[in-house]
């Protein structure tokens, strides 16, 4: 598994919790500061300069359906503005201290009509609705 796709976070002995929480994508208040620096900067490909605002999301490759010349695809998601909105809680029951979160794409990939779509570059009524098949798509996997 790539570095990118691993997340630790270590927590303190002392403290006990049951579920935990958080959110796909950037919130409308950070979206409007402008573009922000750290983990945040623009540099780091998921700010939408001409949109003025963050892609909560994205993923781009190719994909070849029979005897059919390769179609690339870029799908980014973001938009704070409704009825755009796009950011996701997320919310996990968590039953033993040593979890991995999972993030299941097949409903994701199925969803998506590749003889059709191929570029979702700006908020709209499906990046939000590809937002929520994300986001029901976290499941907490016990570590071995």
């Amino acid at each position: 598994m790539p570095a990118s796709a691993s997340l630790f976070i270590k927590t303190f002995r002392s403290i006990s919790y049951n579920s935990i929480q958080f959110y796909l994508g950037i919130d409308s208040l950070t979206n409007v500061s402008g573009a922000l620096g750290g983990e945040l900067d623009p540099t780091h490909g998921m700010y939408w300069t001409w949109q003025s605002g963050y892609i909560n999301f994205k993923m781009e490759g190719q994909v070849s359906r029979r005897k059919e010349p390769l179609k690339e695809f870029q799908i980014h998601l973001g938009g704070y503005q409704q009825p755009f909105y796009s950011l996701q809680e997320v919310q996990l029951n968590v039953h033993d201290e040593n979890i991995n979160l999972e993030l299941n794409l097949d409903p994701f990939l199925q969803s998506l009509d590749f003889s059709n779509v191929h570029h979702i570059m700006s908020p709209s009524k499906k990046a939000v609705e590809l937002s929520e098949i994300l986001a029901k798509n976290f499941k907490v996997k016990k570590n071995d």
